[in-house]
């Protein structure tokens, strides 16, 4: 009974001896593999790091350098032409040479036309128009039809097919022709074709197919040998 609890007791510091054992020896294999393998990155670090320095610095002198801007890139805020069709369209003109003065007020039924940076010039149908000669407002020209716009090239206004311009200055004067160009800086009216011209003022009628005039209309000139005077 006594020899057999004695090697039942043995056994079981043996079988305690030896797993003891064993965690000992897994503890040290794993330590050790650890260790190793620290090392060996280590290793490869020092040895691959400049190789891969070296082929960054390659790729990166070998890239085509970026396409630096040019000066004849047109800005990104720049409107390009536009063609225009409108209807009751409207527009005024400011007079360069007078802040705050216009050199026109104009409406019309419908505009075909291009709109641009610098403004607006096309056709325009059923014209009406309030002339300014030096900042005051000189006359009314009415039209079927006229060229014109806000653009600075606008400056002046053609218009055709049966055009009637009424003085402002000169009461019950009146100018009619089959067409009439107005340069608004210069104040001066061209008509052409069946011209008829009454001044209010002193009564005279003037015809001919060709007169220049004034944006007031208080002076018409048809060349001589062109035209009749009727006082």
């Amino acid at each position: 009974m006594l020899a057999n609890t004695g090697n039942s007791m043995l056994h079981l510091y043996s079988a305690a001896n030896f797993a003891q054992f064993f965690r000992v020896i897994s503890r040290i294999k794993y330590t050790t593999l650890m260790r190793t393998n620290r090392r060996v990155l280590t290793f490869c670090l020092v040895i691959f790091a400049p190789m891969l320095a070296g082929i960054s610095r390659d790729a990166a002198l070998s890239a085509p350098p970026k396409a630096a801007p040019t000066k004849d890139t047109p800005a990104k805020d720049t409107p390009p032409n536009i063609g225009v069709v409108s209807t009751g369209f409207s527009f005024t003109l400011p007079d360069p040479k007078r802040p705050g003065r216009l050199l026109y007020e104009l409406r019309a039924a419908s505009a075909t036309g291009q709109s641009a940076a610098d403004g607006f010039h096309g056709t325009l149908t059923t014209v009406w128009a309030k002339l300014f000669q030096n900042g005051a407002a000189s006359a009314i020209l009415t039209a079927p039809r006229a060229v014109g716009g806000t653009a600075s090239k606008s400056t002046v206004i053609t218009a055709t097919s049966g055009v009637v311009v009424h003085s402002l200055t000169q009461p019950g004067t009146v100018l009619k022709a089959d067409t009439v160009v107005w340069y608004a800086t210069l104040n001066k009216m061209v008509a052409t074709g069946h011209v008829y011209y009454h001044n209010g003022q002193n009564g005279a009628t003037m015809t001919g197919p060709r007169a220049v005039g004034d944006s007031r209309l208080k002076t018409l000139i048809i060349p001589a040998g062109h035209g009749t005077v009727r006082l």
